[in-house]
């Protein structure tokens, strides 16, 4: 009787013990499945791959929109350096051409090499005699045009009478005993200038075959008409209007 409840209780060991292990190695299999299944998911090694190729793909095609845009403005400066250039010599070129320009109509001064002509009336008697007065012993107005004319023809570049500048539009007229020379009055003595080949121009004006009415009341009546030649010659611009 008393060896019964002995192996009652040694049968009851076992299975829990079984029981126990069991529900220790499944707990143990549930994690382990759990956490791989969880590390599968978080740790896909191609994933990082691809967004790495994609981030690489939208950086080349940055860069090569950047490049395009980098050529584009190149190009666009350089049409605008060549616009600059253009502009600049164009603005030159006028600049030149007003130069020029202004020189020919006389409205710069100028200065160079050349001659000096003077002119003055001549000695006679009866100077002071209305009724013995001698035309031919005094400078007129186509006396000064004459020689200014001649000038010209021996190449001047230009040309004052005393200081007014001989422009294309210059009057030389003769008002009773006055000269007017761009409306200005001038008398005698009356210095020519003229910038030019110095020894050409003295040549064209002491040419006794030129001016030859000039040349001979210059024996008769001792009218002035000397040529210096000089090398530094100063022409005033012209200052009065031109009229249209």
């Amino acid at each position: 009787m008393k060896t019964e409840p002995k192996k009652r209780s040694k049968s009851l060991v076992y299975p829990l013990i079984y029981l126990a292990i069991g529900v220790v190695v499944g707990g143990f299999i549930a994690v382990q499945i759990v956490t791989t299944g969880s590390l599968a998911r978080s740790t896909n090694p191609i994933q990082p791959v691809l967004e790495l190729g994609e981030t690489i793909e939208e950086m080349r095609t940055d860069q090569k929109d950047l490049k395009d845009e980098i050529k584009n403005l190149r190009a666009e400066v350089e049409v605008q350096q060549d616009l600059v250039e253009t502009r600049r010599a164009t603005s030159k070129e006028l600049n030149t051409e007003l130069d020029d320009f202004e020189t020919i109509v006389g409205l710069r001064p100028m200065q160079g090499q050349g001659i000096v002509v003077t002119m003055d009336d001549g000695e006679y008697e009866g100077l002071k005699d209305r009724n013995d007065f001698k035309n031919d012993a005094i400078i007129h107005s186509t006396d000064i045009l004459d020689v200014v004319n001649m000038l010209w023809v021996a190449g001047a570049e230009a040309i004052a009478i005393n200081d007014e500048r001989v422009v294309g539009t210059t009057s030389i007229n003769c008002i009773v005993n006055t000269i007017l020379v761009n409306e200005s009055h001038v008398g005698t003595p009356l210095e020519i200038r003229a910038i030019g080949d110095s020894e050409e121009l003295a040549r064209f004006i002491n040419d006794p075959g030129r001016l030859t009415d000039l040349h001979s009341r210059q024996r008769e009546y001792n009218l002035v008409i000397e040529t210096t030649e000089a090398g530094d010659i100063q022409i005033p611009a012209f200052t009065g209007t031109y009229e249209i």
